[in-house]
């Protein structure tokens, strides 16, 4: 069923892992988180969206049973999921038999489950010591003492005695959520990017998932969110349209605090996202990879795929144009004034929608309009003002309009 368990540091943004045993579809690249949403719903998403819009794999909030943890005003918090109780496969998001379900349709349309399984020493350390204590507001009145430990102690085909806690594998973390965080918030100039990847210290590109944001860095301010949308949308470009890493997109829930939990009804049951008509949700989903700034990314890094960074261009500051090959080609502006440069894009002459600012509608844009001429070069404008710092033409179908 290509289920991949990651150990994933709530601390990392970017870890260790080899993303050529993703087996997602040569044709695809790009991950999405689905925080805290349950099976059934996760499995409509891969066949409703995820597949046709290109995303090779979706990973899950943690299938193991958790602790249940109840805040100050009664609702339910986010970090219970990383609280393992038991290797059961039952959760808020539902049972075995949702779980394979899912597994089953996403992989039918081709998009990979990855399933994130968090447990470490400490964990089992502190599991141990609350079934001892058998501390009620985690929920264990429901269960047996001895059957919980039971499924517990145990890692693989090895016992885990109370007192042997031992490292169930390492993970290397950096802070580039952090780093584009600078850039993207104009801290930094932009023109450092030009050598982003392994020459800043970052593993080597195949050993790298790379993100701007997860469950856990999210609810502080040392990265890039949701919540401040233009430069999240700009950054995530940036990781979507770079070569290097294998990439991994954040889709949230609205959050005031940062132990809420998802969106539930009143018998703690999460609610399902509602979708409106621009694709968008609601009932209190953020959908981040809904965003059609984010989502037309996933097709500019398909359509750009095995090609290497060419045609760097920078003003010296906080405005960068860079091609990928001959296949597509993004540039950005936190400069505070209009970028307005005629530039070497290495593209095909012809006529492409930005697919930043709108998408491509039979032969017309509803956003901007680029033409490349028999050299490759285009006319390039972002606006200071603008609701996007970035635009981005690529080859394919939700770009290119016509050829010459």
């Amino acid at each position: 069923m290509y289920i991949r368990l990651i150990l994933l540091s709530l601390l990392g943004a970017v870890v260790c892992d080899h993303h050529s045993r993703t087996n997602q579809l040569p044709d695809r690249s790009t991950i999405v988180h689905l925080f805290e949403w349950k099976y059934k719903d996760i499995a409509d998403e891969c066949e409703r969206f995820l597949a046709p819009k290109g995303f090779g794999g979706v990973q899950i909030s943690p299938p193991s049973e958790n602790l249940i943890i109840h805040l100050d005003n009664g609702k339910r918090t986010w970090y219970e999921r990383y609280q393992v109780m038991s290797y059961k496969l039952t959760t808020r998001s539902g049972n075995v038999e949702d779980f394979l379900n899912m597994t089953r349709r996403c992989n039918k349309v081709g998009v990979r489950v990855d399933a994130a399984k968090h447990m470490w020493p400490n964990d089992l350390k502190e599991i141990y010591k609350r079934l001892h204590n058998l501390n009620t507001d985690f929920g264990f009145e429901r269960h047996s003492k001895p059957y919980i430990f039971q499924e517990v102690i145990y890692y693989g085909n090895e016992a885990i005695q109370p007192n042997e806690y031992t490292g169930l594998g390492d993970v290397t973390e950096f802070r580039v959520g952090t780093e584009l965080k600078n850039c993207f918030r104009g801290q930094n100039p932009l023109k450092w990017l030009v050598s982003w990847g392994p020459q800043w210290g970052l593993s080597p590109s195949d050993t790298a998932l790379v993100f701007i944001d997860n469950h856990d860095t999210q609810r502080s301010n040392d990265v890039l969110t949701y919540k401040e949308s233009r430069a999240y949308k700009a950054a995530i470009a940036f990781m979507l349209a770079h070569p290097y890493g294998e990439p991994r997109v954040m889709s949230s829930y609205f959050f005031d605090s940062s132990d809420q939990g998802p969106p539930d009804d009143t018998n703690e049951n999460i609610l399902s996202p509602s979708i409106n008509s621009d694709n968008t949700c609601g009932n209190g989903w953020v959908c981040e990879h809904r965003w059609r700034q984010i989502y037309q990314m996933v097709a500019f890094r398909n359509a750009v795929k095995d090609t290497q960074i060419q045609n760097w261009w920078d003003n010296g500051n906080n405005q960068i144009a860079f091609s990928r090959g001959g296949r597509g080609f993004i540039a950005f502006d936190v400069e505070g004034k209009d970028l307005n440069q005629t530039l070497q894009t290495g593209l095909p002459a012809g006529e492409y929608c930005d697919v930043i600012t709108g998408k491509r509608q039979g032969s017309e844009c509803t956003g901007k309009k680029v033409t490349v001429d028999n050299n490759g070069n285009a006319r390039i404008y972002v606006a200071a003002n603008g609701e996007d710092m970035h635009l981005a033409i690529h080859v394919g179908k939700e770009s290119k309009l016509l050829s010459r």
